[in-house]
This record gives structure tokens, C-alpha cells and sequence, in this order.
């Protein structure tokens, strides 16, 4: 039992290297700069706010402004993320203000819950345009300089949909199975393309987690999955983030 657990052990680590190119980075979190999308959304909020309590100088990036006042260390932007001028013009004026991004977290996501057949154009485009398009765009925008500085993290949010599409959720899942084939690209052009091989990627498969948007769809009855609470689910995300480390993160049943 003892042997079979160090083997397994040894495995992990060997995969966790491998999965980092066998390479360490050091974070200053004193002068790292941390943008969240979908920052005055239920789940971004409470990031926004956890890493600014952390000390964290945090970016937040949204359609309508926070409800409360953030700290003195965070900071709000109006942009529309699947809209490249404006995605461009929010980052130009970060830049000014702040310097380049260091870590990237995309938490912004829609969901519809509606079936194939009953769904409109405009809202199949929101989902893909929100949910898997916006990633490529803030990719284009804020990675480069990560790259340059083979320094930096692109946290993206996923969901168990994508192994388990269900009824009523069918674009949502293929949105953020596009998410997974995004991140396993992104980490092979990393690696091999841009010869960033301290530039890091990770991707959180999360269940439906207790939010607006969550609670709006939920009424429609075909939302069956357990509902989890946003605490842990940031808490998870958050420790991905400090750990500097490129994973494919779960959180626990």
C-alpha cells in the first residue's frame, strides 16, 4: 500500500512538472497586477475583493460598475470584452495607470438555458461571444507582454457541462468545451511557438455555482447538477492563482 502510494505520489509530481515545462517562476505579488473579467458579477466581485484584501493590486473589467466601492488597491474598467476596440481602449488606459497585467483571470461567462430548437440567433452569439470569443481577445491583448517577460498567468473558467452537455445548456457546454481546447493549445503555443515556457495557463472546471445567473435559469427545472456556494469556488481559483503553477484545477465533491 505504502509503494503503491509513492508511486502514485511520484506520478503526480512528474505530471505537475511537466504540465510547468520543468521550469519554477517567482511571483512578487507586491508587483504583480491581476485583471478579473466579469469582475462585478457575483463570483468576480468576491475574487476582485479577495485578492485586493490579500494586497493584490487588482484590475476589474465589467459591463456595469460594482455595486459597492472596491478598495483603495483595486480598480474598475467599463469595457465590453467581446468588443476588441473596446477591450483595447481599457487596456491602454491599465497600462497608463497601472502598467502591464501579470495575471489574467476570465470569469466573466453567460448562460441561457434554453433548448437548440427554442433559442434565438442574438443569444446563441451572446454565449459564444461572451463565453469562448472574448478569451482570444483579451488573450491577443494582454499576453504579449507576458510572453515578452516569460512571466505571467491565463486563468480560464470552465464547467463539468463540457464532458456532460444537458438538456436546455447545450451551447453554454460547447462554449466552454472550447474553453478546455483553447487552454491545451494556448499551452502548446506557449511551450513550442513563443518559447514561454514560464508563462502559465490554467483552466478550473467548476459545477453550477450560486449565482445570478445561476438562481435566473435555475426556475426552468432542467438545472438538476448540485449548486455550490461561490466562497469555495473562489477560494480555489485564488489558490491556483498563488501558486504560480499552470493545472487544470476540480474542485472537490
Amino acid at each position: 500500500m505504502l509503494a503503491t502510494a509513492a508511486i502514485r505520489r511520484l506520478r503526480s509530481l512528474l505530471g505537475l512538472a511537466l504540465f510547468n515545462n520543468f521550469t519554477r517562476d517567482k511571483y512578487d505579488w507586491r508587483r504583480e497586477l491581476v485583471v478579473v473579467t466579469g469582475g462585478s458579477g457575483d463570483l468576480g466581485n468576491i475574487l476582485v475583493r479577495k485578492l485586493a484584501k490579500n494586497c493584490i493590486k487588482v484590475v476589474s473589467l465589467d459591463i456595469v460598475p460594482p455595486e459597492n466601492p472596491l478598495p483603495s488597491n483595486a480598480s474598475f474598467y467599463e469595457t465590453d470584452i467581446t468588443s476588441s476596440a473596446s477591450l483595447e481602449k481599457a487596456a491602454e488606459q491599465i497600462r497608463c495607470d497601472h502598467g502591464e497585467p501579470t495575471v489574467l483571470v476570465n470569469s466573466a461567462a453567460v448562460m441561457n438555458m434554453a433548448s437548440i430548437l427554442d433559442e434565438t440567433e442574438e443569444q446563441i452569439h451572446q454565449v459564444f461571444d461572451v463565453n469562448i470569443i472574448s478569451s482570444f481577445l483579451l488573450i491577443k491583448e494582454f499576453l504579449p507582454s507576458m510572453i515578452k517577460h516569460n512571466h505571467g498567468h491565463y486563468v480560464d473558467i470552465a464547467c463539468r457541462e463540457v464532458f456532460a452537455p444537458g438538456v436546455n445548456n447545450v451551447d453554454y457546454a460547447c462554449s466552454k468545451s472550447g474553453t478546455l481546447a483553447l487552454h491545451e493549445g494556448l499551452m502548446k503555443e506557449l511551450r513550442h511557438r513563443y518559447k514561454a515556457p514560464k508563462v502559465r495557463a490554467s483552466v478550473v472546471h467548476l459545477p453550477h455555482v450560486k449565482t445570478a445567473m445561476v438562481e435566473k435559469v435555475k426556475g426552468s427545472g432542467f438545472l438538476k447538477s448540485k449548486i455550490v456556494k461561490p466562497e469555495p469556488v473562489v477560494d480555489l481559483i485564488f489558490r491556483q492563482i498563488m501558486s504560480g503553477r499552470s493545472g487544470h484545477v476540480h474542485l472537490p465533491d
